[in-house]
C-alpha cells in the first residue's frame, strides 16, 4: 500500500512537471511560479511576437494600437513600453494581475500577432516605466539583432536576453 501511494505521488509530481514544461514551451510563463503575491502585487509581462501586418497597413495599424493602448492601459493601471521593429513586436507591461492577464489574453487573440512568446513574468517591487509609450517603431538592423539574441537566450534558458530587451525599451522610451 505504501508503495502504491509513493508511486501515485511520484506520478502526480511528474504530471505537474509535464504541464509546467508544456506551459513554458507554449510561452504561458517563463519558469516563474504563480505563487503568493502574483494576484496582489505589481506584475509584469515581457513578450515578443511576430507581426502579421502587411507593409501598406503598418503605419495606420500602429497608430490605432497606440491610441487604443494609451487609453486602455491608463484605465487598467498598466504602464510599460512597446517596440515595433517592422516585423516583430516586443512589449513590457506592468500592473495589477487581473489587468496583465486580460491584456495577455487580448494580445494572444489579436490577429496582428503571431507566435506570441513570453520571455518573462514577474512580481515587481516598483514600476520600471512611469507611463505607457511606444518606445520604437521602424526597421533597424540593430533592433533586429537585439531581438534575435533575446530569443536565442530565452531558448537557452538564460535571462540575459530579457535584461537586454528591458534596457533597450528603457533607452528608447
Amino acid at each position: 500500500m505504501a508503495l502504491t501511494i509513493c508511486a501515485n505521488a511520484a506520478l502526480q509530481k511528474k504530471r505537474q512537471l509535464d504541464i509546467r514544461r508544456k506551459a513554458n514551451r507554449s510561452g504561458f510563463f517563463n519558469a516563474v511560479p504563480y505563487g503568493a503575491g502574483m494576484r496582489t502585487g505589481l506584475n509584469s509581462w515581457l513578450y515578443i511576437s511576430e507581426s502579421t501586418l502587411s507593409f501598406g497597413e503598418t503605419p495606420s495599424a500602429i497608430e490605432a494600437i497606440i491610441k487604443v493602448s494609451r487609453s486602455r492601459n491608463a484605465t487598467l493601471d498598466v504602464t510599460g513600453a512597446l517596440l515595433f521593429s517592422g516585423t516583430r513586436f516586443v512589449q513590457f507591461l506592468e500592473g495589477p494581475f487581473d489587468s496583465i492577464s486580460a491584456l495577455q489574453a487580448s494580445i494572444r487573440n489579436d490577429a496582428r500577432h503571431r507566435n506570441v512568446t513570453t520571455l518573462s513574468v514577474r512580481v515587481l517591487n516598483e514600476r520600471q516605466f512611469g507611463g505607457w509609450a511606444l518606445a520604437f517603431e521602424g526597421e533597424s538592423a540593430f533592433v533586429e539583432k537585439v531581438l534575435d539574441k533575446a530569443m536565442t537566450h530565452h531558448q537557452a534558458g538564460s535571462r540575459q536576453g530579457v535584461d537586454s530587451l528591458l534596457t533597450l525599451l528603457k533607452r528608447f522610451s
